[in-house]
């Protein structure tokens, strides 16, 4: 794999070197998503210089597909989303090219998600204090508002973030040139977002 950045080389050797790392054949599947999506190796590259992404792991949760971890700034990918037997090479690609996308750009808005939550945290802190004594006019309605309004932002641009990264993977695999039926076909498994009806028209 040739002119890939060094900060990106640095998150796949680490991601196979980890105590928990990814197998050699799980290895070969993840260079190969990347390589293949630009928009995605550069994502990565770009979480991997701000420090919020420094390797990809092996996740022990089977109902998800992936999650991104603020606390150990890992991608943490399932078993699933590396082998399905139910999934050709082609869909399962597109799986994990999705996945990947979706959780880097959860990484690189690790600082604002943190501070989210921190804000978010203050601020029940702070309202509980003044309702002691007086928990029946407790309101904490804002906050929570504000801080669920930021989570479904973050997950709105996480979704579009996995299906940039999959068209970038369409795009190359057709010298370029990126079909919306086929696009729709191929990201309808991958997200809810992309409902049956849609990618049949």
């Amino acid at each position: 794999m040739s002119d890939v950045p060094a900060e990106l080389e640095g998150v796949l050797k680490r991601s196979e070197t980890r105590p928990n790392g990814l197998h050699r054949q799980d290895m070969d599947k993840l260079r190969a998503a990347i390589v293949n999506s630009p928009l995605l190796a550069d994502l990565i590259t770009r979480a991997a210089r701000n420090g919020s992404l420094i390797g990809i792991a092996l996740s022990d949760n089977p109902n998800e597909a992936a999650h991104y971890g603020l606390r150990d700034r890992l991608i943490h990918l399932t078993e699933r989303t590396l082998n399905d037997p139910q999934l050709s090479p082609q869909e399962q690609g597109d799986l994990l090219t999705v996945a990947l996308g979706h959780e880097t750009a959860h990484a690189l808005r690790r600082k604002t998600s943190i501070d989210s939550v921190q804000r978010f945290s203050s601020e029940i802190e702070f309202r509980l204090q003044q309702g002691l004594g007086n928990e029946s006019s407790l309101d904490l309605t804002a906050p929570t508002k504000s801080y669920l309004t930021e989570f479904r932002h973050g997950e709105a641009l996480a979704e579009l973030a996995g299906l940039n990264a999959l068209a970038s993977r369409v795009r190359v695999e057709n010298d370029g040139h990126l079909d919306p039926n086929e696009f729709m076909q191929r990201a309808q498994p991958t997200t809810s977002c992309v409902l049956g009806d849609a990618a049949k028209n």
